[in-house]
């Protein structure tokens, strides 16, 4: 189904040139975007609310309804008398999934190609081995998708893209590198698409993306995203858990995030010491969101993850040093976003990725 729009237009018109199949693709997309987020309409509606012409509608609209993709019933209230006219609508019935993998566990959630969340779900993440990492996603998805018929599957992934390689890198001492492409889509014979956690919560949880945005997820790793210029920033910059941040060669991620607390640390006897660590861990943090933000203007950033139970012990400190660090940190607001759904983003993007 990666392809599905290639082959249904291969199908209905013939073998189309390279640009006529963008310019169908991308109105195919602006159709079902448009019922998505406006509710059933008629071929009419669709023609003069998105300025396409009727015969470009009635054409793709034909390809939908010929996969099921759209549904067709006559209009509820007719405005008019003489023939009742019909309305189109987003098949409730085709779903998606979207997996949340980090290295504290994996969650998923499937969505309707309509937007709605159908069912959620939560397992452990094994990653001992590259070999039972593998074997973790596999039952985890599989077990969903015996559930339901899906059509998609979207990764949102913890950790570092190599771009070179196309592998994915796990912060995990057993050194995990994936290619998902080649090592996960054939077990499950679904198209997939894979994006960093940060860009998924976004995408996931923030209806209004006007302005520039940033979301930073700590856990025992760390993951940001920017959304500025209505568009997803791709830079190693945003790999901001890897800075090194002192003498000793130590990572943010090693000094800044669940990484450094023990169960010891968390017993109200050692209370001193869960306070001194999340002490450091916000003077570090407070400085790299500093620099990132003397490199690029920030309006929002959004913290997120597993840390922000932990938000009134570091946060004080990681506003004194962002202030000390950023140069116009009066123009940005920090904001402990405690609520996320990367898997449910991961979903949304599997839709997209449906689309094209």
């Amino acid at each position: 189904m990666l392809y599905l729009y290639q082959r249904l237009i291969k199908e209905v018109s013939g073998l189309p040139s390279e640009k006529q199949y963008l310019e169908r693709k991308e109105n195919i997309a602006t159709i079902l975007e448009h019922l998505r987020s406006n509710g059933a309409k008629s071929r009419r509606e669709l023609s003069a609310e998105l300025g396409l012409s009727w015969g470009c509608v009635s054409e793709l609209v034909s390809i939908l309804l010929l996969q099921n993709i759209l549904l067709e019933e006559e209009a509820r209230e007719a405005k008019t008398k003489g023939r009742i006219p019909t309305v189109l609508s987003l098949n409730p019935n085709i779903f998606f999934l979207g997996v949340d993998v980090n290295i504290i566990g994996l969650k998923g959630c499937v969505c309707r190609l309509t937007g709605e969340k159908t069912e959620e779900f939560s397992d452990k993440l094994n990653c001992n081995s590259k070999e039972e990492f593998m074997a973790s996603i596999c039952s985890f998805v599989n077990g969903i998708i015996d559930k339901y018929k899906i059509s998609g599957i979207g990764f949102a992934m913890q950790g570092i893209f190599d771009a070179e390689n196309n592998l994915w890198k796990l912060p995990t001492k057993s050194n995990i590198s994936i290619n998902f492409e080649s090592e996960l889509e054939g077990k499950f014979n679904l198209p997939i698409m894979v994006e960093h956690d940060p860009n998924c919560i976004l995408y996931g949880c923030i209806e209004k993306n006007e302005g520039s945005k940033m979301i930073v997820r700590v856990d025992r790793g760390i993951g940001a995203a920017i959304y500025k210029n209505n568009v997803f920033w791709k830079n190693e910059l945003l790999e901001i858990g890897y800075m090194v941040v002192n003498e000793k060669g130590e990572r943010l991620y090693e000094v800044a995030s669940l990484q450094g607390v023990t169960e010891e640390m968390k017993k109200s006897e050692n209370r001193g010491l869960l306070e001194e660590y999340f002490s450091r861990a916000g003077k570090y943090l407070g400085i790299g969101l500093g620099n990132i933000c003397n490199l690029i203007s920030i309006n929002e950033i959004y913290l997120c993850g597993d840390m922000v139970e932990y938000y009134e012990l570091f946060s004080q400190k990681m506003e004194e040093s962002f202030k000390a660090t950023a140069l116009s940190a009066d123009k940005t607001k920090i904001t402990a976003v405690r609520v996320t759904d990367a898997a449910f983003g991961a979903a949304k993007m599997a839709i997209e990725k449906f689309q094209y």
